[in-house]
């Protein structure tokens, strides 16, 4: 594709985003709480987690305990806390999900208002090098019929499929 095309393309979809900043907005936030959870469900479900993660934690040091007493044998030490290692690192895990999730929440109007204050400080892509419209754009794609698909940083940034992304084509 020509890198003129390609620079009018920018250009327009740029000019259409600011146009439209209002609904594309809405649209992020849509998408976004259509990915996660929203943020009283999951600091509900975070709490959930951390009671089972401290009863499974305190069950398992009692039986601990008990093998160091001479209470119970190793055997009886192994049968009673086989699997408790798999379900705590399990619920470690999902902890470590709900808070990436909850400050992706807190996040989500911090990187809207960049971006679009980024987009709104273009002149022309002209004036601009690549890195900063890599701040803007995460990827490009121009198909075979030169149809061009632009994909915002924005949502890559809030963790997005990319099927989500708002594209423009232009011939």
């Amino acid at each position: 594709m020509d890198e003129e095309e390609l620079i009018n393309a920018l250009d327009e979809y740029f000019a259409d985003l600011l146009k439209n900043k209002q609904s594309i907005i809405k649209r992020v936030v849509r998408e976004f709480n259509k990915v996660y959870k929203q943020k009283e469900d999951n600091e509900q479900y975070e709490q959930e987690l951390m009671e089972e993660l401290g009863k499974l934690k305190k069950t398992r040091q009692k039986y601990m305990d008990m093998y160091t007493d001479d209470l119970i044998t190793r055997e009886e030490l192994n049968e009673k806390i086989g699997g408790m290692k798999q379900q705590i690192e399990k619920l470690e895990n999902d902890l470590k999900l709900i808070e990436y999730n909850l400050n992706k929440g807190d996040q989500l109007e911090e990187i809207i208002q960049r971006t679009f204050k980024n987009i709104n400080s273009i002149t022309s892509v002209r004036d601009m090098n690549n890195e900063q419209l890599k701040q803007i754009i995460q990827k490009i794609e121009v198909d075979k019929d030169g149809n061009v698909d632009i994909y915002l940083r924005l949502f890559g940034d809030l963790g997005l499929d990319e099927t989500v992304l708002i594209s423009d084509d232009h011939t």
